[in-house]
């Protein structure tokens, strides 16, 4: 049974969460779930979530760079 401050995470099944990661993890009360290798779907939306924020936060540090960061 998970305790209500426990979140759960899907990832892909590759062997990035592996070793120290899996336990900082852990130790923040983080499960992680493997997903399978045959679903692409769950992966390529993952993909594509993790691509949208890393654009956005590029896009706010070149307007931070350049002194024209607004909140």
């Amino acid at each position: 049974m998970l305790k209500s401050s426990m979140r759960r995470k899907v990832i892909s099944p590759g062997r990035k969460f592996m070793g120290s990661v899996s336990q900082l993890l852990a130790s923040h009360f983080t499960l992680v779930n493997r997903s399978k290798t045959d679903v692409n779907f769950i992966q390529s939306v993952a993909k594509r979530c993790n691509r949208i924020v890393a654009e956005q936060l590029f896009e706010q540090q070149v307007a931070f760079m350049s002194r024209d960061f607004k909140v």
